[in-house]
């Protein structure tokens, strides 16, 4: 069932009209005609199934036949502060961490980031970002769009947390693995993970110590040195099997 962003549809409705680029998205690319059944969600946690009863050249009304609320959605809340890194490198991250579970992504900026800060093109990447986010929600069968922060420096990036369980992988560390990191804390009364991953460069010895001092565990994942997207890809998948859902 094809599955389209609305929002402020609520559990009331009856009929929602379509428009826009959902409706270019339906109409246009995927041509889909009256009868079909589709799948509406306004990536807050609500779904409304239905069937669509009309097509005209502007919207499309679908006829509201069941709904439904958290469909997809992982039980532990994981945050991705990442470091920034070369565009299509970040455009992977948010993609497959959307798919993953991830509930939100903080970039940041940090010593050895490539891209630098730009007060003019912060908001553009975070605008690209959440289409990005929403695209692969619709994809995976996600009825939350995961948040996605625009770009921070790196100190102001990792205050706060403190209910959360604060993992930072590092290359450097090469004794504590996260698995075993994560079993010594406890799978009881996790609910809320932020991992840390630093940028193609690597954190410097400052921001390990800077993190560690604001609550982050250094861990390994293992004897090489995976690259930035890799790395979050990797650990995110690792936390979901620990704790979450997957696996």
């Amino acid at each position: 069932m094809r599955r389209f962003f609305a929002a402020g549809i609520s559990r009331e409705d009856r009929s929602v009209c379509i428009r826009g680029d959902e409706f270019y998205h339906l109409s246009r690319v995927l041509r889909l005609k009256e009868k079909t059944e589709v799948a509406l969600f306004d990536g807050r946690g609500l779904e409304l199934s239905g069937t669509i009863a009309a097509l005209d050249d502007e919207q499309a009304r679908i006829e509201v036949t069941g709904v439904s609320e958290g469909r997809g959605e992982s039980p532990l809340e994981i945050t991705l502060l990442q470091a920034m890194t070369k565009a299509g490198k970040m455009d992977l991250i948010i993609q497959k961490g959307t798919e993953m579970g991830v509930a939100s992504f903080r970039p940041f900026f940090s010593d050895r980031t490539i891209p630098k800060a730009d007060a003019g093109t912060g908001a553009k990447r975070s605008a690209r970002w959440r289409k990005i986010a929403l695209e692969a929600a619709k994809q995976c069968g996600r009825s939350v769009i995961p948040a996605v922060g625009e770009p921070v420096p790196f100190e102001e990036v990792i205050a706060g947390f403190d209910d959360a369980l604060k993992l930072m992988p590092w290359e450097m560390e090469q004794e504590r693995g996260l698995r075993e990191t994560i079993k010594d804390h406890g799978k009881a009364g996790v609910e809320k993970v932020v991992i840390l991953i630093g940028p193609e460069g690597g954190l410097t010895e400052d921001n390990v110590a800077t993190a560690r001092r604001n609550g982050f565990m250094a861990v390994s994942l293992g004897p090489r040195i995976l690259r930035a997207e890799t790395a979050a890809i990797t650990a995110i998948a690792i936390v979901q099997h620990c704790l979450g859902d997957m696996g």
